[in-house]
């Protein structure tokens, strides 16, 4: 389950109020139906294991638009962690990925993999889960 909560100023109704915000370099559409372009936009991902056509992740879309905090809220095991990686174009060792990761307009996954992170370099990054850090209430 996943949902987007947008932040900061209140979402502008009017074309010219969210030019105003976003830049119009970052619009798409015409003046009348202007949008933003998604931070994050995938189309379709699907990750397998190595050697195998079992899908880890199958066919999944998700977009990001700018200005919004997204969840992705699951029980273990169920590819939250391959979802997060995927959106940055990297997966663990074993997985491989296919489909298309846009990440503000550029599809991540086109690119050689030791061009990723300057392309994700100030829009996005990985922030590991450490549940020991997290949960223990002696560090509260």
């Amino acid at each position: 389950m996943t949902g987007s909560v947008p932040v900061g100023p209140e979402r502008p109704e009017r074309p010219e109020r969210l030019a105003g915000l976003v830049g119009p370099e970052r619009l798409v559409g015409s003046e009348r139906s202007a949008r933003p372009v998604p931070l994050l936009d995938i189309p379709e991902v699907s990750a397998y294991a190595d050697g195998t056509d079992r899908p880890l992740l199958d066919r999944v879309a998700l977009t990001v638009p700018p200005g919004t905090v997204t969840a992705v809220v699951g029980p273990s095991g169920s590819g939250k962690t391959t979802l997060g990686l995927a959106a940055l174009g990297s997966s663990r060792g074993g997985v491989r990925l296919a489909g298309r990761v846009l990440l503000g307009g550029t599809d991540l996954l086109l690119l050689e993999p030791s061009r990723r992170p300057a392309a994700r370099a100030g829009r996005a990054a990985h922030l590991p889960q450490h549940p020991e850090t997290v949960l223990d209430p002696v560090r509260r």
